[in-house]
Formats: structure tokens, C-alpha cells, sequence
């Protein structure tokens, strides 16, 4: 009888380890044509997404179908959480359209990794995605919704819960929006994430290099070093920032602004700020520095 109870004790246990540490992907329902997108229902669902490199071309396209909940990821690879759908070189090129269902609880833990996010490199588009009580940490690029976009349009996305980098390039809801001549797009969108980054910190991007923000706002709190924002720490380039507002508090060290800490003579139209903000040097309630660029 004691064997019996020592060989079911053990059955039992490895039974829960396995259903701890094992995160069984499903392929969704689709086949990734515009026609007939793959349909994300499940956490099994994008699991999948993000371990298939192969659906990450150009081309691909995904629907969000239902509301998932994604707590479970903080048990996910040792601790590390939710692998980010897309890396470099490998981008995640497709399309993703939430369709306003939530992805709830999403967990990063890699505080020395670059491209921290739901997806970690995008140049493909994604849209109407909510994430709600994120718990992110990466190194550098690192944000709820994308740690790094390049040439990309997000649109009408939201997200809250905690974005921590240990380096440079922190959002609430994305780590860097690079384009070229004004062709990356951040519209429509909202983070109330608290944040917290060492430089280029935002409550929305972290840094918007050539891209356009417009009709977008941030509640969160911020907190970083230099070039530090409500909305976005810095917006280089020919970028713009039209038509957004923050509202959540600032506490950085130089070039600190309630929107932006620090742009180069960027398009800044019909905003506003009602955040308090605290720093050290170059301090205001809408914009830190503007800095003519070479």
C-alpha cells in the first residue's frame, strides 16, 4: 500500500509539473489569407503565432475572435514569460487585427533582452488590440503592445498594467516608432501603463523617429532619466505629434516635458498636457527641449 500511495504521489506530482512547464500551441482555425485570416481565439492560439516564424511573412493575415486571458504566461519558460511575436531578423511582417477583444495579463520577464513586447519587431500593421494588466520588463526597446516597429501602422490600440526597461526606448504601449520621411503611424491609440525606463521614456512611445502620432494619449504615470515624457520621451526627425494629450504624472532628470521631453523642431499641433512634471533640468509642462536636428 505504501508503494502504491509513493508511485501515485509521484504520478501526481509529475502530472502537475507537466501541466505547469508544458504550453501546448494550437494552430487557430484559418489559413492566413485575407480571405480567410487565422482566427486567434485561445492563449494556446497565440502561442502558436508566436513559435511559428513562418506565418510571420508578408502577407499573412490574423483576427483576434475572443477576449484571452494570458495570466498564465508568467509560468511560461522558466520565469521569462511570453516569447514576442516577431525578433530580428525574423519581423513579424503580417497583419493582426485584435477587433477590440483584450489580451489579459500578458507576462515579460527579460531584463536583458532588446524588442520586449506582444510583438518584439513589427513591420507589418496591427490594429484595434487592448492589453490590460501587462507586468513587461525588457532592456532596451521595450513597450506592452511593440518593442520596436519599423515603417508600420498601429492603430487604435490600448493597453495598462507595467512597462520596466532597464535601458533606453521605453513606452506604455510601444518602445520605438521609427519610419522613414514620416511613414511609421501610431493613431488612434491610448496607454494608462505606468512606465518606467532609464532614457527616451514615454507614456506612450518611448522614442518616435520619423513616425506620426495622431489622435493618441497616455494616463499613465513615468518615470525615467533623461529625455523623459508624458506621451513620448523624445520625437526626432521629421516627426509629428498632433492632436494628443497626457495626463499622467513625469518625474525624470533633463529634458523632461508633461508630452514630450525632447523633439527637434517637431510638428507638435493641437496638444496638451496636464501632467505633473518633476526633473532636474529642462523642465516643462508641454515640451522639455526642442533642438534643431543636422
Amino acid at each position: 500500500m505504501k508503494n502504491f500511495y509513493k508511485k501515485f504521489s509521484l504520478g501526481l506530482l509529475l502530472f502537475v509539473l507537466i501541466t505547469i512547464t508544458a504550453n501546448a500551441q494550437v494552430q487557430p482555425a484559418g489559413s492566413g489569407t485575407g480571405a480567410d485570416p487565422y482566427q486567434i481565439a485561445t492563449l494556446d492560439n497565440l502561442l502558436w503565432v508566436s513559435t511559428n516564424t513562418s506565418s510571420w511573412v508578408n502577407g499573412t493575415y490574423f483576427i483576434q475572435t475572443a477576449n484571452i486571458d494570458a495570466t498564465d504566461t508568467e509560468n511560461w519558460n522558466g520565469g521569462e514569460g511570453f516569447i514576442p511575436i516577431g525578433n530580428n531578423p525574423d519581423n513579424f511582417q503580417g497583419s493582426y487585427d485584435g477587433q477590440n477583444y483584450s489580451i489579459n495579463g500578458l507576462f515579460i520577464n527579460r531584463p536583458s533582452a532588446n524588442d520586449q513586447g506582444l510583438f518584439g519587431y513589427l513591420t507589418g500593421t496591427v490594429e484595434n488590440v487592448n492589453l490590460t494588466n501587462v507586468n513587461i520588463t525588457g532592456f532596451d526597446g521595450v513597450g506592452a503592445l511593440v518593442g520596436f516597429s519599423y515603417v508600420t501602422t498601429i492603430s487604435n490600440c490600448t493597453s495598462s498594467g507595467y512597462v520596466t526597461g532597464t535601458e533606453n526606448r521605453i513606452g506604455g504601449l510601444v518602445g520605438e516608432n521609427r519610419g522613414y520621411l514620416g511613414s511609421a503611424y501610431v493613431t488612434g491609440c491610448s496607454s494608462s501603463a505606468n512606465v518606467t525606463g532609464l532614457e527616451y521614456v514615454g507614456g506612450l512611445v518611448g522614442l518616435n523617429s520619423h513616425g506620426i502620432i495622431t489622435y493618441s494619449s497616455a494616463s499613465g504615470s513615468v518615470n525615467g532619466g533623461n529625455r523623459t515624457g508624458g506621451l513620448v520621451g523624445t520625437s526626432a526627425g521629421s516627426s509629428s505629434v498632433t492632436n494628443c494629450f497626457s495626463t499622467g504624472d513625469v518625474i525624470g532628470s533633463s529634458w523632461v516635458g508633461g508630452l514630450i521631453g525632447s523633439c527637434s523642431v517637431t510638428a507638435v499641433r493641437n496638444c496638451y498636457s496636464r501632467s505633473s512634471v518633476s526633473g532636474v533640468s529642462y523642465v516643462a509642462g508641454l515640451v522639455g527641449n526642442i533642438y534643431e536636428s543636422n
